[in-house]
C-alpha cells in the first residue's frame, strides 16, 4: 500500500516531529495532531506537504474531520510521562481512553490502518531476548496502560475494519528528545565540561536514533496487511556503560564520569529481536550510536545560540 497522507497525533513529540521529517523527505502528506499550547512547534519542519491542526488529547473524541481524509492513522500522543506520574493508575487509564479515541478518530478520516505506540515496559523485567511473542508482564502502571491500550486498540480497530499496528519502541534517541532524558543530560554535562554522574549502567541496553525509527514506522504502514506486534529497536544490545563512554569520546576524552555502585539497576536489561521488523519493512538501522550522538550535540549547540536551550 503506496501512503499519500497520514494522520500524527503527538506531532511534536520526538517520535511525531521524526516520524513527520521523513514524511517529506518521502513526499508523504501529513495532517499534524498538535497540543494547542506546545512549545516545540519548532521541531515541525515547515513544508506544504504538513498541515497543522490543534487538537489536545481530551479533543479527539468530538474533532471534527471534515472533508480531511488520511491513510494510515500514527498514534504517538500519551499523557502522564513525567517519572514522577509515570506509575499513578489514573493518570494512566485516561491514555488508555485517549488510545480508543484515536481509533475512532482515524476511522472518521477514512484510515485503513491504526499504528499505535507500545512500549518495551510492557515486558516488564525480563533479561530474556525479547520478541513479539515474548510473554509480557508489565510492572508499572505506564506498562499495564501500553499493553492494555493495544488490546482494545486491536479489538476497537477490527470493529472499524481497520489494520491495527502495534509497536513497541525500544530506547529510541535523537535531537528531539527531553532534555532531561539520561543522553541530553549526559551531554550537556560534557558541554559544561562537569562532571556527569550515573548508576551503576552495569544493564545492557540498546539504542536506536530517532531517523531509522521513523523509517520504520513509514514502512510499517505500508507493508503490514494484518494486525500484530513488531518492535522498534536496533537489536544491538550492550552495557549501558559503554555507551555513556561513546557520548564522552564524542565530546571529550578527558571529561569526569562518576558511577555509583550502590544505584545497580542491573536488573532492567534490554535485549531485542527485531528481525520480524526488519523483514517486513526493508529497514536496518543505519546510523550508529556515535553517529546519532554527533547529531544530538550539533543540535544542542544549536538550540543553545538561539536560545531554546539554557545551560
Amino acid at each position: 500500500m503506496k501512503i499519500d497522507r497520514v494522520a500524527v497525533t503527538g506531532a511534536t513529540s520526538m517520535l511525531g516531529a521524526s516520524l513527520i521529517d521523513e514524511c517529506i523527505t518521502q513526499g508523504i502528506k501529513v495532517l499534524a495532531f498538535v497540543h494547542r499550547n506546545s512549545t516545540n512547534l519548532y521541531r515541525i519542519q515547515k513544508s506544504p506537504l504538513v498541515k497543522i491542526v490543534g487538537c489536545d488529547l481530551d479533543e479527539m473524541e468530538t474533532f471534527d474531520v471534515g472533508v480531511e481524509r488520511c491513510d494510515v492513522m500514527y498514534h504517538f500522543a500519551w499523557g502522564s510521562t513525567d517519572k514522577d506520574i509515570r506509575d499513578l493508575p489514573m493518570p494512566q487509564l485516561n491514555s488508555i481512553k485517549y488510545c480508543i479515541d484515536a481509533v475512532e478518530l482515524a476511522a472518521r478520516l477514512g484510515c485503513k490502518k491504526f499504528v499505535g505506540s507500545g512500549s518495551q515496559a510492557e515486558y516488564g523485567i525480563n533479561s530474556e531476548l525479547l520478541t513479539p511473542e515474548t510473554k509480557v508482564d508489565p510492572i508499572t502502571s505506564y506498562g499495564v496502560a501500553k499493553f492494555s491500550a493495544g488490546k482494545l486498540c486491536e479489538k476497537l480497530c477490527r470493529i472499524r475494519n481497520m489494520v491495527c499496528i502495534w509497536p513497541r519502541i525500544f530506547s529510541v534517541y535523537g535531537p528531539y528528545m527531553q532534555d532531561k532524558s539520561m543522553l541530553p543530560y549526559a551531554l550537556i554535562q560534557f558541554l559544561k565540561k562537569e562532571p556527569a554522574n550515573f548508576t551503576a549502567a552495569t544493564q545492557n541496553w540498546e539504542f536506536l536514533y530517532q531517523t531509522d525509527a521513523a523509517k520504520m514506522f513509514i514502512a510499517l504502514g505500508e507493508n503490514v496487511s494484518e494486525s500484530g506486534v513488531y518492535l522498534i529497536s536496533s537489536g544491538e544490545s550492550k552495557v549501558l556503560k559503554d555507551f555513556i563512554y561513546e557520548i564522552r569520546e564524542v565530546c571529550d576524552n578527558d571529561l569526569e564520569c562518576n558511577f555509583d555502585a550502590s544505584k545497580n539497576s542491573g536488573l532492567m536489561t534490554l535485549k531485542s529481536d527485531p528481525s520480524k521488523t526488519f523483514a517486513v519493512t526493508g529497514i536496518k538501522p543505519s546510523i550508529s550510536f556515535k553517529e546519532g550522538i554527533s547529531k544530538m550535540l550539533d543540535f544542542m549547540k544549536l538550540r543553545i545560540e538561539n536560545g531554546t536551550l539554557k545551560i
